[in-house]
């Protein structure tokens, strides 16, 4: 990945990263935790419309293997959720 997540400890491997990482690096920031929290739902809660969205709007010519890899990992993202 090309950018990190900052907090307590430094996060750049994507497969890594957690939920309680990007509160981490709102902290950090010192922007609302409350407000990163909301934030985090609401992309992963968004993730099949962006994925729609790509889809629709991607060249003729994009390796399908590639995209597919691609979606599934923002899949496999979206299912880290903050605990309940």
């Amino acid at each position: 990945m090309a950018m990190s997540l900052k907090g307590k400890n430094t996060q750049y491997k994507l497969n890594r990263i957690q939920p309680r990482h990007f509160v981490s690096t709102a902290e950090y920031c010192m922007y609302p935790i409350d407000k990163a929290a909301k934030h985090y739902e609401y992309f992963v809660d968004n993730v099949e419309y962006a994925i729609a969205e790509v889809k629709g709007n991607i060249s003729a010519g994009f390796p399908e293997c590639v995209a597919a890899a691609i979606y599934a990992g923002l899949r496999k993202q979206a299912r880290k959720r903050f605990p309940k």
